[in-house]
């Protein structure tokens, strides 16, 4: 490694106090035990600053500089992630780590980080989400991990929970691209951000020894949010397409696409009755994939037409 890198971690918040806390927890000693200048700044998007305090418990150690606080009171995450980038520049970070409020960074994670940082040239670098459930978590839910990828995978977009981005590259292109306001509570503004910053030329990188840990809330293990939050990414991934690249491509990707769910829904259905008297509970799994199939179908549909969900209206978890 050529030179100290200095790594600012960013994590957006609104009413979760409980998992803030844990989240602070768990990336806060690795940075004070750093040798490098390495600092968590912590933005809440809300009228009221309900986690100063919080933020105020963790300063009052030997590196009380460590750790900032910010408040955009003006509501959506893509402001709130803005707002963060803009002050991890203002503070010198080479690098900028976007986490999400409800994850648990594992140990060593930040100097994975840190390392990928130095061996890879490229605008951005991106690791695993280990998603935890609970015992009560319904059978009829898939429950597996997301599937591996090889170190050093080149992606064409990221998420920002768990990402690192090049502050170097990013001034370097006049701090753009920015997170679209008009994204403020459909979701979707990471994708749409870091496809942006391949579409400038950027690469993502893939780094497989940097672990988050995300516990899966109980709200989020019912059916009808598990089918909303198909439909709204469905709606996300068309809206996107059609932003990047226009209306015709968004149509001629995402509409084959549209109507092989809704058949594949439409049979899956058909399928679950006819297995109810054999076996109740796999009727139930296949009745919730056909299920997730339809709400996919009219997601990309919603795109379409501009009229996608706005799930991050509602928080969840605590």
């Amino acid at each position: 490694m050529n030179k100290p890198i200095k790594i600012g971690v960013m994590i957006c918040t609104r009413k979760r106090p409980e998992m803030l806390k844990s989240c602070i927890q768990s990336v806060l000693p690795q940075i004070n035990s750093s040798q490098y200048q390495d600092f968590v700044v912590v933005i809440e998007n809300d009228e009221q600053d309900h986690c100063r305090d919080i933020v105020s418990s963790f300063q009052r150690g030997d590196r009380p500089n460590n750790i900032h606080y910010l408040i955009e009171r003006n509501l959506g995450i893509p402001l709130a992630r803005q707002r963060g980038v803009d002050f991890a520049l203002e503070q010198g970070a080479d690098w900028m780590a976007f986490v999400d409020d409800d994850e648990e960074m594992a140990d060593g994670w930040l100097e994975a980080m840190r390392e990928a940082a130095g061996e890879f040239d490229c605008a951005a670098i991106t690791g695993p989400v280990r998603y935890i459930y609970s015992s009560t978590t319904p059978d009829w839910l898939d429950c597996s991990q997301p599937k591996e990828k090889a170190r050093g995978t080149r992606l064409l977009t990221a998420a920002t929970n768990n990402t690192l981005l090049n502050a170097t590259w990013y001034k370097r292109h006049d701090c753009n691209p920015r997170f679209d306001q008009n994204l403020r509570f459909t979701g979707g503004s990471d994708t749409d951000f870091f496809y942006r910053l391949t579409d400038m030329g950027g690469t993502i990188k893939w780094v497989d020894d940097a672990w988050v840990n995300e516990t899966v809330p109980e709200e989020r293990l019912t059916m009808p949010w598990q089918l909303q939050r198909s439909q709204r990414t469905a709606a996300n991934a068309t809206q996107i397409a059609k932003k990047r690249k226009g209306s015709f491509y968004a149509v001629k990707r995402y509409l084959p696409k549209s109507v092989g769910r809704f058949v594949r829904g439409i049979l899956g259905l058909i399928l679950a009755a006819c297995v109810y008297l054999i076996s109740p509970r796999s009727a139930k799994r296949i009745t919730f994939k056909a299920l997730k199939n339809l709400f996919s179908g009219t997601g990309s549909w919603r795109g379409f037409l501009g009229k996608s969900p706005q799930p991050y209206l509602r928080i969840t978890g605590k």
